[in-house]
C-alpha cells in the first residue's frame, strides 16, 4: 500500500483473510482506518464461552462437516499428493467444500462454472495444493487473540459462518455488526450485493469516503 501511495486504508478479509485483516489492524492501528470481515475466524469465531447460536451451529458443523479440516491439519501431505496428481480428484474435493459452505446452490453451485474451473486450475498449475493444506497444520494455536483497537465490522451470513458477536466484541473494537439470512461462507461469491452494501456502510461510518 505504501508503494501505491496510500498511507492510511481499510482492509477486508474473508475466512483466513479475516485473520490477516484483523492482525493488520491490531499491529498497525495508525495506518489501518478500519477492518471488515466475513466468515471471521480467530478473534471472531464462536469459542464456547457463550452458548449462542454461532456456537451451536459450529458444534453441529464439527460433527457433520469438519472431516476435511482434521485431515488437512493432521495429514496434509498425504492428501496433497493425491489431489495434485488428479484434476478430477481436486475438483471433487473442492466441490464438496462448496456444497458445505455455499448459501445458494444450483447446477453451478451458485458461483458459476468459470470460477469453479479457474480456481481448480490455479491450484493445479501453481502446484499449491500442499502449501494450501499445510496452512491448517501450521497455524493451530491456543493463544488468545491480541485485542485490536482498530474500528472493526463483521458481516455474518447464513451458512457456514460461525462468527459470534460476543467473541467479536471481546477481541475487537467492534463498531458495526451486519447479519444476513442469505449467503454462505464465501459471501463475496454468493452474496456480493449484501457484502458490498455492508462494506459501503462501514466505510461511511469510519469516514473512509471523505
Amino acid at each position: 500500500m505504501e508503494a501505491l501511495g496510500f498511507s492510511r486504508f481499510a482492509v477486508h478479509g474473508e475466512d483466513w483473510g479475516s485473520t490477516v485483516a484483523r492482525d493488520m489492524g491490531a499491529l498497525d492501528p495508525d495506518r489501518i482506518a478500519g477492518v471488515h470481515v466475513s466468515a471471521g475466524l480467530h478473534g471472531f469465531i464462536a469459542d464456547g464461552t457463550v452458548e449462542d447460536k454461532a456456537w451451536r451451529d459450529l458444534k453441529q458443523y464439527a460433527t457433520d462437516g469438519s472431516a476435511y479440516l482434521r485431515l488437512q491439519a493432521e495429514r496434509p501431505d498425504s492428501l496433497a499428493f493425491a489431489l495434485a496428481d488428479s484434476p478430477v480428484g481436486l475438483l471433487a474435493w473442492q466441490l464438496d467444500k462448496y456444497s458445505l459452505w455455499q448459501g445458494t446452490l444450483g447446477g453451478d453451485f451458485g458461483i458459476g462454472d468459470d470460477f469453479i474451473f479457474a480456481n481448480a486450475t490455479l491450484y493445479s498449475l501453481t502446484n499449491s495444493v500442499a502449501t494450501s493444506m499445510r496452512l491448517y497444520a501450521t497455524t493451530r494455536s491456543a493463544m488468545p487473540p491480541t485485542f485490536s483497537p482498530t474500528a472493526t465490522a463483521v458481516s455474518k451470513f447464513g451458512l457456514a459462518d460461525f462468527a459470534s458477536r460476543t467473541v467479536s466484541e471481546r477481541h475487537n473494537n467492534l463498531v458495526a455488526w451486519y447479519e444476513h439470512d442469505t449467503g454462505g461462507h464465501m459471501a463475496a461469491l454468493d452474496a456480493p450485493t449484501e457484502l458490498v452494501n455492508d462494506l459501503s456502510d462501514f466505510m461511511q461510518q469510519i469516514g473512509a469516503h471523505s
